[in-house]
C-alpha cells in the first residue's frame, strides 16, 4: 500500500494517493517511518487527510517525530566509555539532520580507539551445491566472535559483501575499507568432516601475520572450539590483549544442538536472498531451530528478522504488515528474554517498534541500548538517525 501511495504521489493523483496512504497506516506498513523526511509530501501537509495520519503517528504538524529537537551535546553511551557528541539544534534548519548525525559521529570516534580489521566471505569448498550456507554461516559465526573483542573495530557483513566476486588487491581492498588487517578464509563440508582454513592478512604490506587449518568431525562442539581458537589466535597475531569480559563472550555457545545450528545457519542464508521463496525458507528453518531448542536466542532474532522483510514486502505478497509484524515482536522479546545483552535483539525490537507502532521514545531507548551493547553495528545508529 505505501508503494502504491508513493506511485501515485509521482503522478499527481492526490486522491489515489491519499485513499492508498491511509490504507497503508491501516497495515501498518513501516515504510510510513519516512513520512516526514520527503519533501514531495509537503504540497499535502495543509490537507486534512494527510493531517490525521501525520498525527495518529506520533509526528506533530508540519514537524519532525514527536519529539523535542531543542538538545544540545547529545550523548550516546557506548561500551568503553561515553563518547560525546556536540550538537547544537535549537529548531533551526537542519537540526533534525544534526541530531540524527550524533550517532555516527559517536560511531566514528569510538572505532579511532580500535584496531580496524575485516573478515571477507569465505570461499565455499563444499562438493555438495545444498551446502553453500555452511561458508556464508561460519564467516557470520567467526565475524561476530571478533566483534567480541573489544579491542578491535570489525567491519560489518555488508561492508564486506561486495568482494565475494572478483575481489581487488589486498592493499585496494584495506585502503577501501580503512582496515589494518584483513581475514580470509575457505569452508568445506562433506559427509561428517568440516575443513576450514584462516588467514590473517596485513593489508598494507599484503603478508601473512598468521594461517591455520582445522580438520575436524562435524560436531556442535567442534565447531563452536574452532570458532573461539580463530578468534582467539587472530587477536595473539595482531598483538591485542583480551580482556576477561571478552572471553566470556567469545567462548558463548548460542545452542547445544547441531540440528538446531544447521537450520539456523539455512535460515539466516535464506532471507538475505530477499526473495519470497527465501523469506519463506528461512521462516521454515528458524521455526525448525526452535523446535529443536526453544532456548536458541539468535534463532529467535533471526525469525524476528524473516518476519520483518515481510511486513516490508519481501514475501508471498499477502501478508499485511499488521499480519506478521505482531510475530516479528513477539520473536525478538522472546530472543531477548533468553539473550538480554543481544544487540542484535534490541536492534530489531527498535525497528519494529519505530516502524510499526511508531514510538519514537521507547525506538529511542531501544536503539541506544543496541549501540550500547555492540558499537559497530552500523545499522543501529542508522536506525537511530531515523528517531530524529
Amino acid at each position: 500500500a505505501s508503494t502504491l501511495a508513493v506511485i501515485h504521489l509521482g503522478l499527481g493523483q492526490s486522491g489515489e494517493m491519499l485513499d492508498w496512504l491511509e490504507k497503508a497506516f491501516e497495515e501498518r506498513c513501516p515504510l510510513l517511518v519516512i513520512l516526514p523526511h520527503w519533501y514531495e509530501w509537503d504540497q499535502y501537509r495543509d490537507n486534512p487527510r494527510f493531517q490525521r495520519i501525520y498525527h495518529a503517528m506520533g509526528f506533530e504538524e508540519h514537524a519532525a517525530p514527536r519529539r523535542s529537537t531543542e538538545r544540545a551535546g547529545k550523548t550516546l553511551r557506548v561500551s568503553g566509555g561515553v563518547r560525546r557528541t556536540q550538537v547544537e539544534a535549537k529548531s533551526s534548519p537542519g537540526s533534525k539532520a544534526q541530531v540524527g548525525s550524533a550517532a555516527g559521529l559517536a560511531c566514528l570516534s569510538h572505532k579511532q580507539d580500535r584496531i580496524p580489521i575485516a573478515v571477507l566471505p569465505f570461499d565455499d569448498f563444499s562438493p555438495n551445491s545444498e551446502d553453500s550456507y555452511f561458508a556464508d554461516g561460519i564467516h557470520e559465526e567467526i565475524t561476530s566472535r571478533l566483534a567480541s573483542i573489544s579491542a578491535l573495530a570489525v567491519k560489518g557483513r555488508t561492508s564486506v559483501g561486495r568482494y565475494r566476486q572478483a575481489p581487488p588487491p589486498i592493499p585496494t581492498i584495506g585502503q577501501e575499507l580503512g582496515v589494518s588487517f584483513l581475514l580470509e578464509g575457505s569452508a568445506r563440508i562433506a559427509g561428517d568432516r568440516v575443513r576450514l582454513t584462516a588467514q590473517l592478512i596485513d593489508a598494507a604490506l599484503d603478508e601473512h601475520n598468521w594461517t591455520e587449518t582445522y580438520d575436524r568431525r562435524f560436531s556442535i562442539e567442534n565447531l563452536f572450539e574452532v570458532q573461539e581458537d580463530i578468534a582467539q589466535q587472530v587477536a595473539l597475531a595482531i598483538g591485542t590483549e583480551i580482556s576477561s569480559e571478552d572471553e566470556v563472550r567469545m567462548a558463548s555457545r548460542p545452542t547445544a544442538n547441531l540440528q538446531a545450528y544447521v537450520s539456523y545457519m539455512k535460515g539466516m542464508e535464506s532471507w538475505k536472498q530477499f526473495t519470497d521463496e527465501g523469506t519463506q525458507q528461512a521462516i521454515d528453518q528458524l521455526n525448525h531451530a526452535i523446535a529443536l531448542d526453544p532456548t536458541f536466542a539468535e534463532a529467535y532474532a533471526g525469525l524476528a528478522t524473516a518476519y520483518s522483510q515481510l511486513g516490508l514486502g519481501f514475501g508471498r505478497g499477502d501478508e499485511a504488515p499488521h499480519d506478521v509484524m505482531p510475530l516479528a515482536k513477539e520473536a525478538v522479546q522472546r530472543a531477548i528474554q533468553l539473550k538480554p545483552s543481544s544487540p542484535d535483539g534490541y536492534a530489531n525490537l527498535g525497528f519494529i517498534v519505530l516502524t510499526y507502532d511508531f514510538d519514537y521514545p521507547e525506538a529511542e531507548r531501544l536503539l541506544t541500548r543496541a549501540v550500547e551493547l555492540d558499537p559497530e553495528r552500523a545499522i543501529s545508529y542508522g536506525l537511530l538517525a531515523h528517531v530524529y
